[in-house]
């Protein structure tokens, strides 16, 4: 099997609940539909109250998905909307940096 290269997206959610979802769907196309794409890293950084999860949270994943791969798995999420139309690949450099840490 050929060694796919690592890309590196951000996008915003309404809320954690929405990655939440993404997650879950992306684990039940692993398992259950052959999807054989992986995310390596993923990091979050919410900007509200522990309780509700009512704010925006931005992402950022590591993963050989491609861009139209991640939104097909993202147009399965409920709420799904606003990480579709906020999602972009990041250029790094290969090691995992982590933006949202900067």
């Amino acid at each position: 099997m050929k060694t796919q290269e690592m890309k590196r997206f951000i996008f915003t959610a309404e809320c954690k609940r929405d990655f939440d979802e993404l997650f879950n769907v992306w684990v039940k196309a692993l398992r259950k539909e052959g999807f054989e794409k992986v995310m390596r890293n993923w990091n979050m950084k919410t900007y509200n109250d522990d309780i509700l999860t009512t704010a925006d949270v931005d992402i950022e994943i590591e993963t050989n998905a491609t861009i139209d791969e991640v939104i097909e798995l993202m147009e399965r999420v409920d709420d799904g909307h606003k990480m579709i139309r906020t999602i972009e690949e990041v250029k790094t450099p290969k090691a995992w940096k982590g933006l949202l840490e900067e």
